[in-house]
């Protein structure tokens, strides 16, 4: 039996999606499901009747013998998969593989410290520090 290289080529593909780190705050994971249609192949018993030379008083003197070999069959199989993607939680943007808080409008003189909420420089005050 072969080695399934399809199961590299969708561990590279699912692992590759979020450039996001795992280790970083305020991640969170989307789970998706992936089906995909694989062909195996497998042995299956067949049963063939042969005709052999037996002590009989036919002529020609024959009797059906059963023989069962097994021959290589292929059928399709669905491998069902479920990945865990690495996104930001609501609230917050992807910048430089981590999560940051995202404030909108932006804040006029201050940062984004939360979520929707502004930490004003020195002498601005307000919701969006104008």
């Amino acid at each position: 039996m072969q080695f399934p290289y399809w199961i590299i080529i969708l561990l590279i593909i699912t692992t590759c999606k979020s450039n996001i780190s795992n280790t970083s705050d305020n991640v969170c994971y989307d789970q998706e499901v992936t089906t995909t249609p694989v062909n195996t192949s497998y042995l299956a018993p067949v049963t063939e009747t042969v005709w052999q030379y037996c002590w009989t008083f036919r002529i020609p003197p024959k009797c059906p013998v059963d023989v069962v070999h097994l021959e290589k069959r292929t059928k399709t199989e669905n491998i069902t998969r479920v990945s865990n993607i690495a996104t930001c939680c609501p609230g917050y943007q992807e910048n430089d593989e981590r999560c940051v808080p995202t404030c909108d409008p932006h804040c006029s003189h201050g940062t984004c410290s939360a979520p929707y909420t502004c930490s004003c420089a020195i002498g601005y005050s307000g919701a969006h520090c104008g």
